[in-house]
């Protein structure tokens, strides 16, 4: 039986799927999601993101750097790591409708954007497993 593996520890979306999925599900944190031992089937939801509603020249260099690991180069790092260490993983990553509709949150529009344009292509050459994105209108 397949394993569900939540990224996004502090999110109240990914406690409430893990109650769901019940046992057969891991709550881990995006840093933690990096060296976690994947297996074959494994069914990956990456909700883990970081807005914090300021214009692009309202971020501190701090903030642009989380939002970047967070938002971009985690989900890109572990999508490859997958693709190296199994051969077929579903991976879903929660992205946003801002990628479409923009967003006043300058910096998490455009981190979102590059991570949901590189996984509609990895996932083209990756046909063992099923890489995709949604966009939910409204997050809570």
């Amino acid at each position: 039986m397949s394993r569900y593996i939540i990224i996004g520890r502090e999110s109240l979306i990914s406690k409430k799927l893990c109650s769901v999925l019940g046992e057969n599900s891991v709550l881990i944190g995006s840093e933690a999601a990096l060296n976690f031992k994947y297996i074959e089937g494994d069914r990956i939801v990456y909700i883990s993101g970081y807005m914090i509603g300021k214009t692009v020249e309202e971020y501190s260099q701090f903030e642009l750097n989380q939002s970047w690991q967070i938002n971009t180069l985690r989900p890109v790092q572990i999508v490859k790591r997958l693709n190296k260490r199994v051969s077929s993983f579903t991976f879903c990553y929660l992205s946003t409708e801002s990628i479409v509709k923009g967003s006043y949150d300058d910096v998490y529009f455009l981190t979102k954007t590059a991570s949901t344009r590189f996984i509609e292509e990895f996932r083209l050459s990756s046909p063992n497993s099923r890489i995709f994105c949604i966009a939910p209108s409204t997050i809570d």
